[in-house]
């Protein structure tokens, strides 16, 4: 009986002892879930944050791009015009001027090529105008008195050119317009509208107004319109419209003289002095425009 119970009480004491080891690997497996589990919620609630973190960081740093994408156009926009009168400087032009010469020196390739009909506007006009007697602009009504003047002269220069073509302050009282995608038979109705729209309105100078005339010179691209292909570069044409200008200067101002082509390539014409610029032209089959009576009256340089 003793043995019996002895026994009874050594597997009642193995029953609780396994209880006991069930209890505790319950307790050690439950904590163990709640411990993963509220790892899991701060994991979860850590990713939270860290998305909403990551979304506002990425949002300030899009406005501060943008921000700096403003500020920049701004810094490029300042640098490629002029301060005064707002229009487009040299810079602008010269960053842009040879997309459209390509363009329209294709447009004649192909066309000689026999590949497309010339398109009715393939020309490209370069205008260069100068006030007349603008130092006496100045002495007469000071800086600003012709700062005034030169400020007045866009909205003219505007309701003559369109808002494709470029209007560039180039320096002083001196303006390049070009006119793209243009054809060169307008060049002289162009110009005459110039000289109309300087001379016809007084200046408001406050108090008082004032009669400005200007001379204009242009030259039309392509130069060479042969069989062989159009030629002649941004230089070059710059350098014979400055030519024409400066024989409307000294023609009597108020005028206009300009060349549409010329039967010679002109590619070194930047190297050329003004003597040999006109030697150039006197020699070759140019075609030279003016308003004024004859071409007999321009007084070259």
């Amino acid at each position: 009986m003793l043995e019996k119970e002895r026994a009874l009480q050594d597997v009642q004491l193995e029953r609780q002892q396994y209880q006991r080891k069930w209890i505790i690997t319950g307790l050690i497996a439950g904590f163990i879930l709640v411990l993963l589990g509220y790892r899991g919620y701060q994991r979860k609630r850590l990713n939270s944050r860290l998305s909403k973190l990551v979304k506002e960081r990425t949002e300030q740093l899009q406005n501060t791009n943008q921000k700096l994408r403003d500020a920049y156009e701004k810094v490029e926009a300042l640098s490629l015009s002029d301060s005064l009168t707002g229009l487009n400087n040299r810079l602008y032009v010269e960053q842009h001027i040879h997309s459209d010469l390509d363009l329209s020196q294709r447009a004649y390739e192909n066309h000689y090529r026999g590949k497309q009909a010339l398109p009715k506007n393939a020309d490209l006009i370069l205008f260069i105008l100068d006030l007349d007697h603008f130092k006496q602009i100045n002495d007469r009504f000071g800086h600003d008195g012709g700062d005034r003047v030169l400020i007045q002269l866009k909205a003219r220069l505007k309701s003559v050119f369109r808002e494709s073509d470029y209007l560039i302050r180039w320096g002083g009282e001196e303006f390049v317009c070009v006119a793209r995608q243009t054809d060169r038979r307008e060049a002289t109705d162009i110009a005459a509208r110039l000289l109309t729209a300087v001379s016809d309105t007084s200046f408001d100078m406050s108090p008082g107004s004032l009669d400005v005339t200007c001379s204009v010179g242009f030259a039309c691209f392509p130069l060479v319109i042969s069989e062989h292909g159009p030629a002649g570069q941004f230089s070059t044409l710059l350098k014979l419209a400055d030519h024409c200008l400066y024989a409307s200067k000294r023609s009597g101002r108020n005028c206009f003289v300009g060349i549409e082509s010329i039967s010679t390539r002109l590619s070194q014409v930047e190297k050329l002095s003004t003597t040999e610029i006109q030697g150039l032209l006197n020699e070759a089959d140019s075609t030279v425009v003016t308003s004024l009576e004859s071409e007999q009256n321009i007084r070259w340089p």
